[in-house]
């Protein structure tokens, strides 16, 4: 890594559900634990990374998606506008940033509160700028095709409220009409 500055990357494997489904979530806490080491070391480093996905069956199987459909949507999004993704992903940064508490409702009864706090947001919009490239944190040195996601880590004890997930995925399985109560 000291001596690498731009790290192009693809996915490990075809088929994640034969290599991680049957994986306890105890080994996944571990394995994140140890990983800290190589966090550390990118943190450290001066590698800019961008890390290009492609579909495969096994995906759309997951997805439960003809591979003629995922493949049609993937390659539609990697080849998305991305200024336009950055120009709205950096006002929703913007509007996390500034609120005391973030509230999350939909129509299927979702209610839900938290706190950002102080804590970085990081934007994935698929590019990283100049100004991107100089930072100390790794994942702003760092973009994915298709992009287009903002994640952070918000306060722990600010979570309150019902989460519905009427249609979602649980290690690699249908999660279907399940609800989440967070105090």
């Amino acid at each position: 890594l000291k001596h690498t500055d731009v790290w192009i990357g693809l996915p490990s494997n075809e088929d994640p559900k034969a290599v991680y489904g049957d994986v306890p979530e105890v080994r996944f806490a571990k394995a994140a634990k140890a990983g800290q080491v190589v966090t550390d070391m990118l943190n450290n480093s001066k590698v800019r990374v961008v890390g290009i996905g492609y579909p495969t069956k096994e995906a759309a199987a997951i997805y439960k998606l003809d591979f003629t459909t995922l493949e049609t949507m993937h390659w539609n999004a990697v080849s998305a506008d991305y200024n336009q993704i950055s120009e709205k992903g950096k006002k929703l940064k913007g509007i996390l940033h500034r609120g005391k508490i973030v509230r999350v409702t939909s129509p299927s009864g979702t209610d839900f509160t938290f706190s950002v706090g102080n804590r970085p947001i990081f934007l994935d919009d698929g590019i990283v700028t100049k100004e991107r490239a100089k930072s100390k944190l790794f994942f702003e040195r760092a973009a994915s095709l298709p992009g287009g996601s903002i994640y952070f880590a918000p306060i722990e004890h600010s979570a309150n409220g019902k989460v519905v997930a009427q249609k979602n995925r649980c290690r690699y399985e249908p999660l279907l009409g399940v609800s989440f109560e967070f105090k």
